[in-house]
């Protein structure tokens, strides 16, 4: 018969149970990944519904939005209005594009297509609300994150 050894069997025991911590830790980290992931959907489901809401309950960026879209002048206040409309728009795009870079989201979960379309030229056309978001961002590009200005340039404003 073969004795036991304690020593052996503690050192067995404890990589047994180092193993499963690593189990543990593991389903965990996926879990947290998984969770990460859901808040980062449901932060730009937030962030589209914000705009949508943004115009809804205010009036004036409304009729400043209408106004710009008939070609007709705007005033100062609506000018200003629709410049902070155009920034906080591209304020949740560079969120979108912040947690795509970080591995929380997709690349492809992003509507590109939409984007570009937000950006071209020839949908004013088209709408009587849009404002020229790509005049607006040639302007102003300079106070976004770089790497968010080379990827919107080579992906959504020039392609």
């Amino acid at each position: 018969m073969k004795k036991i050894d304690l020593g052996q069997s503690i050192t067995i025991l404890a990589n047994i149970g180092v193993i499963a911590g690593i189990v543990f830790l593991a389903i965990e980290l996926r879990q947290n990944n998984e969770l990460l992931a859901a808040q980062a959907r449901s932060g730009r489901v937030a962030l589209r519904q914000a705009d949508t809401t943004l115009v809804i309950e205010n009036p004036e960026l409304l009729n400043a939005l209408v106004k710009n879209g008939h070609g007709e002048p705007l005033t100062v206040h609506e000018n200003v209005l629709l410049s902070r409309y155009l920034d906080f728009v591209l304020v949740n795009l560079q969120n979108v594009y912040m947690e795509m870079n970080r591995g929380l989201i997709a690349e492809d979960s992003i509507p590109v297509e939409a984007w570009r379309a937000s950006f071209m030229k020839d949908r004013r056309a088209n709408s009587n609300f849009d404002p020229n978001l790509l005049e607006y961002w040639n302007e102003n590009k300079i106070g976004f994150d770089s790497g968010f200005v080379e990827w919107m340039e080579e992906t959504i404003v020039n392609s």
